[in-house]
C-alpha cells in the first residue's frame, strides 16, 4: 500500500502545475454553447436572454421580459471562474443579488446550486440542439418542489 501511495505522489509531482485544479475547476470556455441570443414567447410575454462569448474567465448575461412595449422583468448575470469553480451570479430586478456554484457540468448541461437561497435553489441550462436551449429554475418552497421552465430558440443578436 505504501508503494502505491509513493507512486501516486511521484506521478502527481510530474503533472504540469495547475493540472489537478483544472480538473476540479472547469473553465468558462466549457459553456461556450450558451453564448448568443435566445428568445421565447409565451402568450403576450416575450423573454430575451443573451450571453457573451467566454473571455477573461467570464460570460456576461442579460435578460428581459416584456409585454408589448412594457418591461415586466429584467436580470443582469455573469458566470465567472472562481477559486471554488464556476459561479453564476444573478442580479434580478427588484431582488437581492444571489450566487450559485456549478454543481454539475457536462458538454450540454450545467446545474448551478445554492441550497441556502430561498428560491430558486438551482439554475439549470441545457443545450437541446445548436439552436434551442432550455433554462430551468427550481427549488423547494414550503416543502414542495417548484420549477419554472423556459424553452428558448436562438435568434440573431442585435446588429447581426
Amino acid at each position: 500500500m505504501r508503494t502505491v501511495a509513493l507512486l501516486l505522489l511521484a506521478w502527481s509531482s510530474m503533472l504540469p502545475a495547475g493540472a489537478l485544479s483544472q480538473t476540479r475547476n472547469p473553465s468558462s470556455e466549457s459553456l461556450k454553447w450558451l453564448s448568443g441570443c435566445w428568445a421565447r414567447e409565451s402568450g403576450r410575454l416575450t423573454t430575451e436572454e443573451s450571453w457573451t462569448e467566454p473571455r477573461g474567465g467570464i460570460l456576461l448575461g442579460l435578460a428581459r421580459t416584456t409585454r408589448g412595449d412594457s418591461l415586466v422583468d429584467f436580470e443582469f448575470s455573469r458566470i465567472a471562474e472562481t477559486d471554488s469553480g464556476l459561479v453564476f451570479f444573478a442580479n434580478p430586478s427588484g431582488q437581492a443579488p444571489a450566487s450559485f456554484r456549478a454543481a454539475r457540468l457536462d458538454s450540454h448541461r450545467v446545474i448551478f446550486e445554492n441550497l441556502n437561497h430561498d428560491f430558486p435553489q438551482r439554475v439549470i441550462y441545457q443545450r437541446i440542439t445548436r439552436d434551442s436551449l432550455s433554462a430551468r429554475v427550481e427549488g423547494t418552497v414550503d416543502g414542495i418542489l417548484r420549477k419554472v421552465d423556459f424553452l428558448y430558440r436562438r435568434v440573431p443578436c442585435p446588429g447581426e
